[in-house]
């Protein structure tokens, strides 16, 4: 999996209704957990919304690629993930 800024790639994990990105680099750990379900929607598969979300960064004198994207999260917003 890669964010859509192209810096880092991240990781998944799928269990029961739990979904799980995990975004490390070097200095930054960013970790969301989603609360999943079928959707309701035709053109989704599933229908999510942040049960989670991490941020850590290590070294505040580096640069962040993630904490902007920790900080635009909402977690009252439904995601929704479309069928391929």
């Amino acid at each position: 999996m890669k964010n859509t800024k192209g810096y880092e790639e991240g990781t998944y994990e799928l269990k029961e209704d739990k979904l799980v990105l995990l975004f490390e680099n070097e200095n930054e750990n960013l970790e969301i957990v989603f609360t999943v379900e079928e959707s309701d929607k035709d053109s989704s598969k599933y229908s999510a919304v942040i049960s989670d979300v991490s941020y850590e960064m290590t070294d505040t004198d580096k640069i962040s690629h993630f904490q902007h994207l920790f900080f635009q999260l909402d977690k009252k917003m439904p995601y929704e993930f479309i069928k391929k």
